[in-house]
């Protein structure tokens, strides 16, 4: 609902207003990752999911690397403000819960997964780090952004509850702990 009422707003309250760029990070952060494994930046992979689409950031910055980009979002309205705002972008779009969406790719697998301040939003990332899995071809990839938890924080939560994964921000978004992550991604 949330998105829903925000839709309009959306894109402008986030890169004008914020100065958000995570989208711009997460993609020049692949091709560094493409290269140290030795792979063709411009490689072109077959499926690309983004998940958590909203109204297409992160999907211009991979679209030239995509023969097939996919959008999903929760929110119909947002699907609607990017097909408006940024029209052929998109090969096609699905409405819902990313995690049993990405389990529907099985047989026909992603090559690569991409999530722009999407995973804020889940607490424990289990069981979509277990969709990803399901969703996700051998080989495949997944690029996507997280919160970043402060260094006093993180001294603050580490001393109060050492074993902790992820913690609420003031903001509403959920901030996971780098090792948790780490760990659960294997």
């Amino acid at each position: 609902a949330l998105f829903e009422d925000y839709a309009s707003n959306f894109e402008s309250s986030l890169v004008d207003e914020l100065g958000y760029n995570a989208f711009h990070r997460m993609r020049r952060g692949f091709d560094r990752a493409l290269a140290q494994e030795n792979e063709a930046t411009e490689k072109k992979f077959l499926k690309v999911v983004d998940a958590g689409c909203g109204t297409g950031l992160a999907g211009v910055e991979f679209r030239n690397i995509s023969q097939s980009l996919i959008g999903i979002d929760l929110s119909p309205k947002i699907i609607e403000h990017a097909k408006t705002k940024r029209p052929g972008l998109y090969d096609s779009f699905q409405t819902g819960d990313i995690k049993p969406i990405l389990r529907g790719y099985a047989k026909q697998p992603i090559s690569l997964l991409i999530a722009a301040d999407t995973f804020i939003y889940f607490n424990d990332l289990t069981d979509l780090f277990a969709s990803m899995k399901d969703g996700i071809e051998e080989g495949g990839y997944a690029v996507f952004s997280l919160e970043n938890v402060s260094e006093e924080s993180e001294a603050r939560l580490n001393a109060i509850v050492p074993e902790w994964r992820w913690q609420l921000t003031p903001s509403g978004r959920v901030a996971h702990r780098k090792e948790y992550v780490e760990d659960i991604a294997k």
